[in-house]
């Protein structure tokens, strides 16, 4: 047993040391491709996307306040804009739940709990959480899942969107 425990932790930590300078740099990650857009196309998406929103509202989970929505559209498009990368068209919304949670839809669509935005102690924070769930969409989150359970898509999707209803409800 040593005086000095740090000494013990000294190969790895100039390993890690080594690689966070030298190692790192080279590593590109490759282009996979993105086999999701052949399991959800756009159009698809879209269409699934405003058929839940629409199944949302009838439910009675929809929040209809303007204000709110207004806020959370103007928010989510802020952040929507400041990427050259985001090219499809997104629709924010609340829904009238406790619950701290938002969800992504496919097609753009992002609900915001209201739980959620009573939770928040700024815009920043809220922002973080749209943020999230934008990435859900523009990695085509939802696609993948599908792709990934190929023989199972329209019951995972179902299953998925039965879900989101319920939790909004």
């Amino acid at each position: 047993m040593t005086r000095f425990p740090a000494l013990r932790r000294l190969p790895a930590m100039l390993l890690a040391a080594t690689l966070a300078t030298n190692g790192f740099a080279a590593i590109t990650l490759p282009d996979l491709g993105d086999p999701s857009e052949q399991a959800l196309p756009d159009y698809q998406a879209n269409r699934i996307g405003a058929r839940s929103v629409r199944q949302l509202e009838s439910s009675g989970a929809f929040l209809d306040d303007p204000e709110i929505n207004a806020y959370l559209d103007q928010l989510g498009h802020r952040l929507t804009s400041s990427s050259a990368e985001i090219t499809g068209q997104f629709a924010f919304f609340a829904v009238d739940s406790p619950e701290i949670n938002a969800f992504a839809l496919p097609g753009g669509y992002v609900g915001v709990n209201a739980g959620l935005i009573l939770a928040t102690d700024n815009e920043s924070e809220l922002a973080s959480v749209l943020a999230h769930e934008i990435s859900h969409v523009t990695q085509h989150h939802m696609a993948r899942q599908m792709q990934a359970q190929s023989g199972n898509q329209i019951a995972a999707l179902a299953g998925l969107l039965a879900a989101v209803v319920a939790a909004g409800a």
